[in-house]
């Protein structure tokens, strides 16, 4: 198959190109940030699609977790404010052990509630 016979699903924001995922979750590879999106999107539009329809569930991608904790205190509230996260009930964080300028290689997912 060439390049420009891939195919590339597209789930809400997220995009994923069905063979380099497969490559990737066969091999021993660390997980991309758009496979992680990806499952987030899908979790998001099938398993808790009532919650967040309600405006009750969100996840924040992987880059833009990665962004926020790259970026001055005092611009994070700017980044985050048009997510409008304060209305979510749960929100879902993938957080990569990325230091600055550099490449992390393992991921931990946050869970946040709030009451």
């Amino acid at each position: 198959m060439s390049d420009s016979e891939e195919e590339e699903v597209v789930l809400g924001s997220a995009r994923i190109r069905l063979d380099e995922a497969e490559a990737v979750l066969n091999s021993e590879s660390w997980l991309e940030d758009n496979i992680i999106e990806f499952a987030l999107e899908a979790m998001k539009t099938d398993e808790f699609k009532s919650e967040a329809d309600a405006g009750y569930f969100d996840y924040l991608s992987p880059s833009v977790v990665q962004l926020v904790r790259m970026s001055k205190s005092d611009e994070v509230k700017l980044l985050l404010e048009p997510l409008q996260l304060q209305d979510k009930k749960i929100i879902l964080i993938p957080v990569n052990n990325a230091k600055k300028n550099t490449q992390g290689n393992n991921y931990l997912m946050l869970f946040f509630e709030s009451s």
